[in-house]
């Protein structure tokens, strides 16, 4: 009886000991390059899965430094090799980092992280990721969020609205997921933090852009009178940007109080600021009574006279408000304030 013979397993040509060892090599070789600072991601990827390990060793085992452009580079080469366990495991770690410039750096690696990490997400990856977001804000993981539109990171996106570097990416965001974030920007436009009566500037610029989004968003007429309030607020940006809101879903005695606040505030509002509030007088008090009863106010009280300034801005609104033909004008064939209170059309 003759024994039948198996084919060996095929074996990849040469991939022997000395191939491998010689591939390895090449990796240590370029692990010292990437620790000096030299950019090497596309060289890493390129050796394959081989170098996924010697390069987690890096990632795992290193100290974060103030230098952390090569720690950041190992994370781009993983991230470029699907090395997305790796990833996860490194940003579901909490580091205590004691020098804050190391700290600084390693957010920076950890964002790049959570940015490797945001193309084909499954549940594990987006809870890391929304786990990593909740004590800090970082453009990285705010793109990372973006790319699947979740609606379980509104919260992330509007607390972002407060960081410079991060508003405009948080409001693309938001503007993006539309209705579904309004209530969230009800609430942070009502919210002043630590209070009230000490806000700090980052807040008002948190507000005053949530309350932008929802201008963009729109908002349905029933939501003015719990945003009414904002109009007598002492913080000029947010007294504008709740009249945005009043031009387009106020009521006609509202739209007045709108009008008068703003003139109210024109005295301490910068250049840039008072283009807004000239564009948004014409739209809320096209018939210029409400300017007009205000100018006769303070010419009959002489001692608390206007800026010059101001007093050009009131006679050019004046004339703007009554000229045959000007937008604004009560002759004018369109009124700003004709349509309903139902929100932007």
């Amino acid at each position: 009886m003759s024994l039948v013979e198996r084919p060996e397993a095929p074996v990849a040509p040469e991939e022997s000991g000395a191939t491998r060892e010689a591939t390895s090599r090449d990796i240590q070789h370029l692990l010292k390059r990437l620790a000096s600072g030299e950019q090497v991601v596309e060289e890493l990827a390129a050796c394959g899965p081989l170098a996924a390990g010697p390069l987690r060793e890096f990632l795992l085992n290193g100290e974060p430094t103030i230098a952390y452009q090569p720690r950041k580079m190992a994370v781009e080469a993983l991230a470029a090799l699907g090395a997305k366990q790796t990833l996860l495991q490194y940003l579901n770690r909490r580091l205590e980092i004691a020098d804050p410039a190391a700290r600084l750096g390693e957010q920076a690696v950890q964002a790049a992280a959570a940015k490797g990490l945001a193309s084909g997400q499954t549940s594990e990856i987006r809870e890391a990721i929304l786990g990593f977001a909740e004590p800090q804000v970082q453009l990285g993981v705010l793109e990372a969020l973006q790319r699947t539109g979740g609606a379980d990171a509104i919260p992330y996106f509007v607390r972002a609205l407060e960081d410079d570097a991060c508003r405009a990416a948080a409001e693309n965001a938001l503007r993006a997921l539309g209705e579904a974030a309004r209530p969230a920007l009800l609430g942070t436009a009502l919210t002043p933090l630590p209070s009230a009566a000490d806000e700090r500037q980052s807040s008002v610029r948190r507000r005053a852009s949530g309350l932008g989004l929802l201008a963009a968003i729109g908002v349905p007429a029933p939501w003015w009178p719990v945003l009414r309030c904002l109009l007598d607020e002492d913080r000029p940006e947010i007294v504008v940007a709740a009249s945005r809101l009043a031009a387009a879903a106020a009521g006609p005695d509202d739209r007045k109080a709108a009008a008068r606040r703003l003139l109210e505030i024109l005295p301490g509002a910068d250049w840039f600021m008072q283009a807004e509030v000239e564009a948004l007088l014409v739209q809320l008090d096209p018939g210029g009574t409400t300017l007009a009863k205000y100018a006769e106010e303070r010419r009959q009280a002489p001692n608390a006279p206007l800026p010059e300034r101001v007093q050009h801005t009131l006679s050019r609104l004046q004339q703007r408000a009554w000229t045959p033909g000007v937008a604004g004008s009560p002759n004018h064939s369109s009124h700003a304030g004709d349509h309903s209170a139902g929100g932007p059309r």
